[in-house]
């Protein structure tokens, strides 16, 4: 699962190589482990809620895909409006590989 796009000047691929499952009580979310071709990475972190509620956290963006909600933040390399645009398509594209 990996999707490559235009970062800036740079041509960047964004992969899902693993996941991990957490829960406590009644929430339950999956975490995807992301791989980024460059160093400074376009994602930081990718969840899916599974179950109970959930507070996003400052910097966190949410999206509803196929009726599963995602949460995701912005990496370092994010540093633009037209840059996160691009990296808001593109992680629905990723997400719909899962």
């Amino acid at each position: 699962m990996k999707v490559t796009f235009q970062n800036g000047n740079k041509t960047v691929t964004l992969s899902i190589v693993g996941s991990e499952d957490w829960s406590k009580g009644d929430c339950s979310r999956t975490y995807f482990t992301l791989d980024c071709t460059e160093k400074r990475s376009v994602v930081s972190r990718l969840y899916r809620v599974e179950s109970g509620t959930f507070r996003l956290e400052f910097g966190d963006e949410q999206v509803e895909v196929d009726g599963k909600t995602y949460v995701y933040r912005y990496g370092s390399s994010a540093d633009s409006k037209s840059k996160m645009r691009i990296i808001d398509e593109e992680i629905v594209n990723l997400i719909k590989q899962i």
